[in-house]
């Protein structure tokens, strides 16, 4: 028990350097560009423990390889997080988003969705077998 203690304290430890983080935020970026089919890509990130989370460098392409989201930085100050209570309920409370001089480009394709309905549609939960709270 104690040497799974000291483990865990370990990759705690090192998380809290930016590089760390990074390097976590590509290989993430990468697994959605793939889950995706599209390109996501991020220069840097850091996460300041249960308060914000700030990324450098934020591009994100539709399908049709135009930019969807373009930014320098976005900042995501959270609100209401617990380690315990926000795994149980599988919650994040976002305070403030910001976007530092980004670009959001929305339109609507020929089958009358958004050019951002797939990323909603990959991502969502197919589960229903569980009542909403």
């Amino acid at each position: 028990m104690l040497g799974i203690l000291l483990f865990l304290s370990i990759v705690f430890l090192i998380f809290q350097y930016k590089p760390v983080q990074t390097w976590a935020a590509k290989k993430a970026a990468d697994y959605l560009s793939n889950k995706l089919h599209t390109k996501i890509g991020i220069s840097g990130l850091y996460i300041e423990p249960f308060t914000s989370v700030a990324i450098d460098s934020l591009y994100v392409l539709d399908q049709q390889k135009d930019t969807l989201l373009s930014t320098p930085r976005l900042r995501v100050a959270l609100s209401g997080f617990s380690l315990f209570g926000s795994q149980n309920k599988h919650v994040i409370d976002f305070k403030q988003i910001e976007l530092d001089n980004g670009s959001v480009y929305l339109k609507n394709e020929k089958d009358g969705h958004s050019n951002f309905q797939f990323i909603i549609d990959s991502l969502s939960s197919h589960d229903t077998s569980k009542a909403p709270p």
